[in-house]
């Protein structure tokens, strides 16, 4: 059995940490959270992080918008 898919339970600081890495690795990541406004927060905070590896030459804006 192959894993494909990620759920991650919770978005903040550790959550859409964990969230980041799995979605780089190349996994189908769902996150969730119990309040819609965290979640927001959690997927802002993904976004700033995949922005500041471009700016740092880590990654390409094409794979930032991959994920």
């Amino acid at each position: 059995m192959e894993i494909k898919t990620i759920g991650v339970v919770g978005a903040g600081t550790m959550g859409n940490g964990i969230a980041q890495v799995f979605a780089a690795s190349g996994f189908d990541v769902t996150l969730q959270d119990i309040s819609e406004e965290q979640l927001e927060k959690g997927i802002l905070a993904i976004s700033n992080s995949l922005g500041r590896l471009i700016k740092k030459e880590k990654i390409t804006a094409e794979k930032k918008n991959q994920h």
